[in-house]
């Protein structure tokens, strides 16, 4: 499914793409080395599903990226829309904390896995557990992060490319409900909206977007 983007759009949508997959890279790297000093392996597992409850955010970019790869796999349905704009409308304004508190699940988890995996956001990619995996739970997940991968360096290399590439569209970059942000990426895909013109909907007319689902 193929979309004609600005040349301007196209260029910083490809780009933030490169810059995530070099900071996913560099933070493998870590992920070994911290493996290898701590001598503790990685506990995450297929099936363990706690951290598909935690808040996830992304910028608009990331939320292009990911409804194209949902369009391009033929998951991006009608049902699956609806999911999307019910969880934007559950979790839009939490906190972390009460998003935590809430367990509301990730509207791609199904079964217990995730429907993008190969897709997923680079967030998810970046959360990597040594320890036990009852600390990954919400209701538990703070009692003991020694077991996390510090990734303090991924997430600085992320919204430092995401800044400068969306400053070429007169925006600032906003961490958006991961449902949120694909349902924008939809509509600047779909030429509904445009890259630079989507500022002033984040921060003042939010009812907009439901509007077009």
């Amino acid at each position: 499914m193929g979309y004609k983007l600005p040349l301007l759009t196209e260029r910083s949508l490809n780009e933030a793409e490169a810059g995530r997959s070099d900071a996913l890279q560099r933070f493998e790297r870590e992920i070994h080395q911290h493996v290898t000093e701590t001598k503790r392996p990685v506990t995450c597992s297929k099936g363990c599903d706690h951290c598909c409850y935690h808040p996830v955010t992304i910028s608009i970019l990331e939320g292009m990226s990911l409804y194209l790869w949902l369009a391009g796999s033929y998951l991006w349905t009608a049902d699956r829309k609806n999911q999307f704009a019910k969880h934007s409308k559950s979790v839009w304004g939490l906190s972390p904390e009460i998003w935590m508190l809430s367990m509301t699940p990730c509207p791609l988890l199904e079964d217990h896995l995730c429907r993008a995996y190969e897709g997923r956001p680079a967030v998810c990619r970046a959360t990597v557990s040594t320890g036990d995996p009852l600390y990954c739970h919400p209701h538990h997940f703070g009692l003991d992060v020694t077991g996390l991968v510090p990734r303090h360096s991924f997430y600085e290399a992320i919204v430092g490319a995401e800044k400068r590439l969306l400053r070429r569209h007169a925006q600032i970059l906003f961490q958006l409900p991961i449902s949120t942000a694909v349902l924008y990426g939809e509509m600047v895909c779909k030429g509904e909206l445009d890259l630079e013109d989507s500022g002033p909907i984040l921060t003042v007319d939010y009812q907009k977007l439901h509007a077009h689902v």
